[in-house]
């Protein structure tokens, strides 16, 4: 019967971690998340910033100041994750955002219309580390020269 009993706290304080952290999660300040997608040699990070965007919509930002934003965001994450990937020697950050659609009229809410992938920033990692100030004043300046690459695939959403 004692083993019943501790088997029945643990689920009580199981649940107890679950109710409350939707709470927990409530309270943090939403923003871009990387995840690694691909380790190794040729790294990918994934890079949602689906809440940058949505900020930069509703503030009416130029496309060209969201872009700017994006990138340094990029390159830091890049920066950031390089520390995680010791192995790799080229690193990826692809950045994503969410696409709302029209509202559904049935549910009252905007619909999911897919994930919008901007572009690509590809560094090897040495350079990364070793050019790195260097790196952060080209973006600063609005330019992206060799060794940094970053190929647009997608469009930000009109101001």
């Amino acid at each position: 019967m004692k083993k019943m009993y501790d088997l029945r706290g643990c689920l009580v304080f199981a649940m107890a971690v679950l109710i409350a952290s939707p709470a927990a999660a409530d309270t943090a300040t939403p923003g871009p998340k990387a995840i690694i997608a691909r380790a190794g040699t040729s790294a990918l990070i994934l890079l949602d910033v689906t809440t940058a965007v949505a900020d930069a919509t509703k503030n009416h930002a130029p496309p060209a100041q969201t872009m700017a934003q994006l990138e340094t965001l990029a390159l830091q994450t890049l920066r950031t994750e390089s520390d995680r990937l010791p192995n790799s020697t080229t690193l990826t950050v692809r950045v994503l955002y969410d696409k709302i659609a029209a509202l559904n009229p049935a549910y009252n809410v905007a619909t999911y219309a897919g994930a919008e992938k901007v572009f690509d920033m590809t560094v090897s990692r040495q350079a990364l580390l070793s050019q790195y100030d260097q790196l952060v004043s080209q973006l600063a300046k609005g330019t992206v020269a060799a060794p940094l690459k970053v190929d647009v695939t997608g469009e930000l959403p009109p101001e």
